[in-house]
């Protein structure tokens, strides 16, 4: 093989691997991808900027980002708080592991497993709540039968979640998701 041959084989292969690199990643809509992790298994990340906010330091320097305001109703003991919480493009909404994924125009639901109860986390004294990964990760995810439920109304940037099963039923009838749309565990 002559240089410009190498040259090309080589330009060629990297590009097939950028390729092969970005099909991991899914479009949902124009608002989430269903993203891959190599090490954790999928994630589903925001994938819009239409808002400017900042984020202030302890040392009350400011950074100015393009992002979206995503409002997470969380459910407590008490009552279901709203918390409005400014992510950025490639934001994780909801972690690892996604176990299964279902959206039309208006919502997605998600099964996730996820990863901090099912391995446990720790502090490595550098960075605290470190997920712990055991050897037989994968295995312990498949084994695992910890699930919990989310709903986002993706066009108003509403997350609703973690919900059991039985929570999860309940809301979902709340807000009248068409019965075309579900989870696998619901047919």
């Amino acid at each position: 093989m002559t240089k410009l041959n190498i040259n090309s084989y080589l330009t060629l292969t990297l590009f097939f691997l950028l390729i092969l690199n970005q099909s991991c990643d899914k479009v949902i809509n124009e608002n989430y991808i269903l993203e891959g992790d190599a090490e954790y298994g999928y994630v589903l990340v925001l994938n819009k900027t239409n808002t400017t906010g900042f984020h202030i330091f302890g040392d009350n320097n400011k950074i100015y980002k393009k992002g979206v305001r995503v409002k997470y109703h969380n459910k407590t003991a008490i009552s279901e708080n709203i918390d409005t919480v400014f992510l950025w493009k490639g934001c994780p909404v909801i972690s690892a592991h996604i176990e299964e994924l279902k959206v039309d125009s208006s919502f997605a639901l998600i099964d996730q497993k996820p990863l901090d109860s099912i391995w446990g986390i720790y502090d490595d004294g550098h960075r605290p709540n470190k997920m712990l990964r055991p050897n037989d990760s994968d295995n312990q995810i498949n084994k695992s039968n910890f699930h919990c439920y989310w709903i986002i109304q993706t066009k108003t940037d509403d997350v609703f979640g973690p919900f059991t099963k039985s929570e999860y039923l309940n809301k979902r009838n709340a807000l009248k998701i068409p019965k075309k749309l579900k989870l696998s565990f619901e047919d």
